[in-house]
Order: structure tokens, then C-alpha cells, then sequence
């Protein structure tokens, strides 16, 4: 611990990993008074390894990257190719459903209310295996997910089934009327809201909140409003340039939280029309260093966030005081699961900053949180994240590519 070295000058890891270790415990008592809402979402997701070549019925070599599948794909142009896929997981996905399994394990005494594409009228028996602690409120049928993982990225192909089907009007009929989602989020610490790139009428919800809901709930100051906008690249600059819009508003009546990852990052830089401020460059982590910074002084959120496998950064306004961190991933060439990584960095950040955490330590949380899940496909408890976090600074300095999960 004692030999990290500092990555820039605003690398903050070194005492977020002791501040947080050192308050750790009384931190985790508190989650029993928590109430999250998640919404709305839901897919059914079947995750794949791609083979390569099979020795037998038991033996095969699978594609470790992205870059040699697509290398053969491409290879094969003007022809066709048969490849075999081999099912790792089939699990119910999506933001919301990733998020209550999440938050439920690390804050096993919170209440997590979850409306979401579950399956309806009856809810589809894959959701319920989620924590005890996960209320499920069905508003649609779910999509579908087919999702190729590979050690150095993933393809997901969606069918979006019922997801497109759940406009503003729906959503307010199946949650029982407009009094009804009032008092959900009145009760609710915070509001997560996801993948906003895929649901074609989230920016109408945005809108709705800002109109309908939010002037008749009491303590939205107390509360965090938190959306991960997925894949950017599928919409518009002015759908975008809209939704930012609609963020900031919000952010007048609830501290936003808007998490992004590193190829996100581009096509906000783009909408903002910041590429000369910003010359980022794709996998090199020292390019990102201000990028958090200098887009959230466009944005003013309380919190702005970007992920990726190296790093998290968080920057914001905290009492009128302007701060930006860097935090070093435990990084490894070798995960195990991708699909759903950034939903747990995602539920570990805003578990970590309801519990009251500073946000360097929260980024410390998130980042223990997706290093644990890579790793084993599980979703961590707070004793495995105390583990994690108690070895961090061992996962940076080396390629360490197991975790234990504890269940005991």
C-alpha cells in the first residue's frame, strides 16, 4: 500500500482506500434505513463464450478477443462462416434488474423497489431470484439480450420486445396512476433511471418528473437522482443535447448523478463540442485525466462520473465546492463476465454515496464492486467488498484475474 505511486496529480486512491477501509463498518450499519427505486427496464440475458475450434464433446478453445472474432468475420467477407456459441449464463438483466441484484447484496438490510420489462401480467420466474430485500413491480414483457463476451470487450444484440412499448402513459398505468409512482420516490433515497440510449421514451419520463412528479414530493434535496445513459453512440446529438437539458433541470430540484463510461465520453464530447479542449484517446487512461472535469463545468451535475477498466474518475459540486478525482482500478486482462460490469460499478457508487461516503471513497466502492463481479460473475456482499478493498492496491499492481466470494 505503502509503494502506489501516485498516477496525476488528482489521484486520490491512495487515501480513499484508507478513509474507506477505516470507515467502513459504521458506513455498512447504516444501510438498513435505505429505499432505492429502480426503473424500467428488463431483458432476459444470455451470455455466450465464442468457440473457436472443439476437440471433443467436453474440450474447446474459444475466441479470447473481440478483435480475432471480428478478424474472422471479416476475413470471411464474400463467403459465409458457421461459428459455434457455448452458453455461459442465462440470467435476468438490464439497468434496473442489475442494479436491485446489486444494491441487495451489498445493502442486504435496504428496500429496493424495482419497476420494470419483468414479464406481464405474470412476471417471468428468471426475475425471481433475485435478493429478498428486491420488491418486484412488473410494467411490461421483457427484451431479449444475446451478448458475445470476450477479455477485452463484448457484443450485445438486443430484441427490445415490450421495451418499446412502454411509453409515459403505460408505465403510469401499470405502476397504478400517478399518485402511486409519488409515492414511491417520496419514500425512495434514490431514483435510478436506465439505459436511457435503449428506451426510446425515457427522455418523455425525464420530462414527466420535472412536471408532474417531482413539485409534489418534499425531500428531493435529501435524495440522488441517478441515470446511466448506455450506448450514446445510438442516438442523436440533438436527443442527447436534450436529455442533458432535461438533466440540468433536474438537477435544480434533486442532485443528479450521471455515470458514463469511457466510449460514452465521446459522444459527449462531441454533442458539447469540446474536441478541441479534449483530444482523448481510445485505451490510453492518461488522455481521460480532465475529461470529467472540463465537460461537468459545461454540465454543472452534482456528480459526473466516468468508469472504464483502468479508472474511475468523479467530479461535481459539493457545497459550492467544485472537486474532481481520480480513482486506479484493480484492472484484469482476463475477466470472466462483462455483461452487467458497469450496472454494479454503477450500484456500488450510489450505494456508497447514499451511505454518505465521500465521493472519492464511493468511486473505491464502485470500483472494488465491478472488480469483484468481473471476476466471478457474482454480485459482492460487504464483507467481499471489505476483502477487495483491504487487498486493492495488490489487484493494481498485479494482473490478479480470481476472487473468492464468501457466502458464509
Amino acid at each position: 500500500m505503502k509503494d502506489y505511486k501516485k498516477q496525476n496529480e488528482f489521484d486520490f486512491t491512495f487515501e480513499a482506500v484508507s478513509s474507506t477501509l477505516k470507515n467502513f463498518e459504521n458506513i455498512a450499519n447504516q444501510s438498513k434505513s435505505l429505499n432505492f427505486f429502480m426503473g424500467f427496464d428488463g431483458y432476459i440475458d444470455l451470455l455466450y463464450n465464442m468457440v473457436r475450434n472443439r476437440k471433443n464433446v467436453m474440450e474447446f478453445e474459444i475466441y479470447e478477443s473481440m478483435k480475432d472474432f471480428g478478424q474472422k468475420i471479416v476475413d470471411t467477407t464474400g463467403s459465409s462462416i458457421s461459428i459455434e456459441r457455448s452458453l455461459k449464463k442465462k440470467i435476468g438483466g438490464g439497468f434496473a434488474p442489475n442494479m436491485a441484484r446489486a444494491i441487495g447484496n451489498m445493502s442486504p438490510m435496504a428496500q429496493i423497489d424495482l419497476f420494470g420489462a419483468l414479464g406481464y401480467p405474470k412476471i417471468n420466474p428468471i426475475f425471481k431470484n433475485l435478493p429478498k430485500n428486491v420488491n418486484l413491480h412488473s410494467i411490461g414483457t421483457p427484451g431479449e439480450t444475446l451478448a458475445l463476451e470476450f477479455s477485452d470487450g463484448k457484443v450485445m444484440s438486443q430484441d427490445f420486445g415490450g421495451i418499446f412499448a412502454l411509453d409515459w402513459e403505460t408505465v403510469i398505468s401499470r405502476i397504478g396512476g400517478r399518485d402511486n409512482l409519488i409515492s414511491f420516490f417520496e419514500k425512495a433515497d434514490a431514483i435510478g433511471n436506465g439505459h436511457w440510449s435503449l428506451m426510446p421514451y425515457m427522455s418523455s419520463y425525464l420530462q414527466h418528473f420535472l412536471t408532474d412528479i417531482f413539485p409534489n414530493i418534499s425531500n428531493l434535496k435529501k435524495k440522488l437522482f441517478f441515470l446511466d445513459p448506455a450506448d450514446l453512440s445510438k442516438r442523436s446529438d440533438g436527443d442527447i443535447k436534450d436529455m442533458l437539458n432535461l438533466l440540468m433541470k433536474i438537477n435544480d430540484f434533486i442532485p443528479v448523478v450521471l455515470s458514463v463510461n469511457d466510449r460514452e465520453v465521446f459522444d459527449l464530447i462531441r454533442t458539447l463540442k469540446l474536441e478541441d479542449q479534449l483530444p482523448l484517446k481510445k485505451n490510453d487512461p492518461t488522455s481521460y485525466l480532465l475529461a470529467g472535469k472540463k465537460i461537468n463545468s459545461n454540465l454543472n451535475f452534482s456528480y459526473f462520473v466516468i468508469h472504464d477498466p483502468h479508472f474511475a474518475t468523479i467530479s461535481g459540486v459539493e457545497q459550492t465546492k467544485v472537486f474532481h478525482y481520480w480513482i486506479t482500478e484493480g484492472f484484469t486482462s482476463k475477466p470472466k463476465y462483462t455483461v452487467a460490469a458497469g450496472d454494479h460499478f454503477n450500484a456500488g457508487l450510489l450505494n456508497a454515496l447514499l451511505l454518505g461516503m465521500s465521493p472519492s471513497e464511493s468511486c473505491i466502492i464502485a470500483n472494488a464492486a465491478t472488480a469483484i463481479f468481473v471476476r466471478t460473475g457474482q454480485s459482492p456482499s460487504p464483507k467481499d467488498l471489505k476483502r477487495f478493498i483491504s487487498h486493492y492496491f495488490d489487484y493494481i499492481k498485479q494482473d490478479i484475474d480470481n476472487f473468492e466470494i464468501n457466502r458464509n
